[in-house]
């Protein structure tokens, strides 16, 4: 997947090619993920609270 936009720089950059571990469907503390909503996807760091839902997406 190739980055657009520079929310996520200092990890990775506008243009950078992402590589995608489809493999993986659990979310952990901190990571960075691959997220769909509605027509968007994106590359985000989320956080979680009690029970694994997500808290915050930055």
């Amino acid at each position: 997947m190739t980055s657009a936009g520079n929310s996520m720089e200092a990890t990775i950059y506008n243009g950078e090619t992402a590589m995608i571990d489809t493999g993986r469907t659990s979310a952990h503390e901190g990571g960075v993920f691959v997220i769909r909503m509605d027509n968007n996807v994106m590359i985000k760091r989320v956080s979680l609270r009690l029970g694994d839902k997500i808290k915050n997406i930055r």
